[in-house]
């Protein structure tokens, strides 16, 4: 796996989430209300687009065309303004409720890239789908148990695939957005998300992983916690992990691959009110 690219303080796990936790205890206020806004309009939105769905196509469609678009052209303008109201307060000690929308300012590039990944994870499935189809096939002739065990450990690769991908990805719509970058298109902000988290891939998903057990540890709660803690601390870890991965934007001149003058934040200091 390749080393960490940039300078700066990189990122460990602890790191990530310990930080994540301050930040929203510095801003619980501003990230719980964003993130019950954005859950309110995803909401509506899941509402208004089933109602057209049946209404075009029927309750049993298995495709919901109007739904599908949402997706791209809605939810993924909404979905990154969180995020990025976590990383203009954690960097900047900027950042406001209105950032919310952030993601309708820069429009046309996150819908772009999320086409692009749309796109792209479509193709992963059908690709590796047809692939683990053929090899249990070409097992069945010899062994059907063969053939289960061959369909499920390349059902796992599949799945490990679209994980890692994913991850690299995570961030392609946030350097879109982010006013201190260098605002790149669909393609470039892909590139720059792959580029950014090289050598941090295992570090991202053990993230994942562990805000996927507070999530479940809060569903089982009866529903409260993960609305009042885990959403908001989410969008918090993920802006974290975006600055402490990602150098301040270079000055005029200066290009991506040489090293900032100034890197993250350091932790360690006091978050700016």
């Amino acid at each position: 796996m390749d080393e960490p690219r940039n300078g700066g303080f990189g990122m460990s796990v602890g790191t990530a989430l310990s930080e994540g936790n301050r930040l929203l205890t510095s801003n619980y206020g501003l990230m719980l209300g964003a993130s019950i806004a954005l859950l309110l309009m995803y909401g509506a939105l899941a509402v208004i687009t089933g109602i057209i769905d049946e209404m075009l196509v029927g309750p049993n469609a298995w495709v919901s065309p109007v739904s599908m678009a949402s997706q791209v052209f809605v939810q993924a303008p909404l979905g990154v303004g969180v995020g990025a109201i976590a990383v203009l307060r954690y960097r900047d000690g900027a950042g406001s409720f209105d950032d919310i929308l952030i993601g309708f300012r820069r429009y046309w590039p996150v819908v772009g890239v999320s086409l692009l990944v749309s796109m792209l994870t479509w193709v992963i499935l059908i690709v590796g789908g047809a692939f683990v189809g053929f090899g249990a096939a070409l097992f069945a002739a010899v062994s059907i148990p063969a053939a289960i065990g061959v369909g499920v450990v390349l059902g796992i690769c599949l799945i490990v695939l679209l994980v890692y991908v994913s991850i690299r990805l995570w961030f392609a719509t946030l350097l879109c957005v982010d006013p201190r970058g260098s605002h790149p298109g669909p393609v470039d902000a892909i590139k720059l998300s792959w580029y950014l988290t090289s050598g941090y891939v295992f570090k991202l998903w053990i993230t994942s992983v562990i805000l996927a057990l507070i999530a479940i540890a809060c569903v089982l709660l009866l529903i409260l916690p993960f609305l009042f803690y885990a959403m908001p601390l989410f969008a918090c870890v993920f802006g974290v992990m975006y600055v402490l991965i990602n150098p301040l934007p270079p000055e005029d001149g200066e290009a991506w691959d040489e090293e900032p003058e100034q890197g993250p934040r350091d932790p360690l200091e006091p978050l700016p009110v």
